[in-house]
């Protein structure tokens, strides 16, 4: 069953004079988002917290020929896609295939509608990426990419999703547009070496250099994308390490709110409960000295955005820890409100899931408002 089927041929017929003439069919997670979308005249349906099934795929073809696949951007809806992708590649013909599209932020159609209104949502929809590009992407980050055997473990990935492609002429098709973009990926890296001025160097760039597992954390520069609450957080945990001593599983659990400062709070933890003493700059430097130089960097760069209260000099340690453990805790909580809305989207049942459903989405957003314009740091105690 697909939830919003009715409604979506009306709307395909409206859109293109007939069933299968539109420009749009798109494939989401819940009813709210399939609403969400019928609002902004996009035509949506859902498999209501179910995999997507090979019978609702042909259900699907039979309305239009390239539907887009719409899951959250969460890892349940990368997980849900990634399931989709490899169900429909065994059905793939030419006039059967699906688009994939991926709304900004980790948002779900519902969010977009409320927040920015109908034309963003439809925009952000109609930004999608072919099949066969998905998979290639998909195959392409499932792991490190560092040595020959995990470069030739990409490229059996891809011969292997190509041969899994029911129609003969389509899998060949799929497996030289696949290898293309492997032979793309590593071109430069297999540039042939040549003799010149006397010693042995290569016609295009250097060849890679690659970091050893301790010092990959320095390498990876997300700075310009680091959360800026997260990365406050982070700053004054090594500004002030006792500040996470009431906090340490929480933090082992859910890191500062940012996944790109992870594998830091993991290693503040380890150092925190090794050392017996440990202030400010002894904690910077055993950072420094373990790989995260740079991300120390873009940490300091990132958190100067959060309008943090700390560190300033008239606020007392009292109050800044207040206020540090407050943030936190106001993190954690979007972070269990996410993995409660993605079960209640599993669970919509009668008007008391979808009750459920709003309470939980208005809360997380309302915490999310708080974070993202700064006012997440209560006054009375900024000071």
């Amino acid at each position: 069953m697909l939830y919003g089927l009715a409604e979506a041929r009306r709307l395909l017929a409206i859109g293109g004079g007939g069933e299968g003439e539109t420009t749009d069919l798109v494939v989401v997670e819940g009813y709210m988002d399939v609403i969400a979308c019928q609002r902004a005249g996009v035509a949506a349906v859902a498999s209501m917290g179910t995999s997507l099934t090979e019978n609702q795929m042909e259900m699907l073809w039979r309305l239009h020929p390239e539907p887009t696949l719409c899951f959250d951007g969460d890892r349940a809806g990368r997980q849900a896609a990634s399931r989709a992708m490899d169900r429909a590649l065994p059905l793939l013909q030419a006039g059967k295939s699906f688009k994939l599209a991926q709304l900004a932020g980790a948002k779900d159609p519902d969010d977009i509608l409320r927040e920015r209104g109908a034309a963003a949502l439809t925009a952000q929809l109609a930004a999608t990426t072919p099949f066969v590009e998905a998979l290639f992407i998909r195959e392409r980050d499932a792991t490190a990419l560092d040595t020959p055997e995990q470069r030739a473990g990409l490229k059996q990935r891809l011969r292997a999703a190509a041969k899994a492609i029911g129609d003969g002429d389509l899998a060949v098709a799929y497996r030289d547009a696949l290898l293309s973009r492997f032979d793309a990926l590593f071109a430069a890296q297999r540039a042939p070496w040549r003799p010149a001025a006397g010693r042995w160097t290569p016609p295009g760039p250097p060849p890679p250099t690659f970091a050893r597992p301790e010092t990959k954390a320095a390498t990876k520069r997300p700075g310009w994308t680091l959360k800026p609450v997260a990365a406050a957080l982070a700053r004054q945990a090594i500004a002030d390490p006792p500040v996470v001593d009431d906090h340490l599983e929480a933090l082992e659990a859910r890191g500062f709110g940012d996944p790109a400062l992870n594998g830091l709070a993991k290693e503040i933890i380890r150092l925190r409960l090794s050392a017996d003493v440990l202030d400010s700059d002894a904690l910077r430097r055993h950072l420094a000295q373990s790989g995260f130089s740079a991300l120390l960097i873009d940490v300091d760069r990132a958190a100067a955005h959060a309008g943090a209260p700390f560190p300033k000099d008239d606020i007392t340690l009292a109050a800044a820890r207040s206020q540090w453990s407050y943030a936190f805790e106001v993190l954690n909580r979007v972070a269990a409100l996410e993995d409660a809305l993605m079960i209640a989207k599993q669970d919509l049942a009668g008007r008391a899931g979808a009750s459920t459903l709003m309470a939980l989405k208005s809360e997380r957003d309302s915490l999310r408002r708080a974070i993202e314009t700064g006012t997440i740091w209560t006054p009375d105690e900024a000071t």
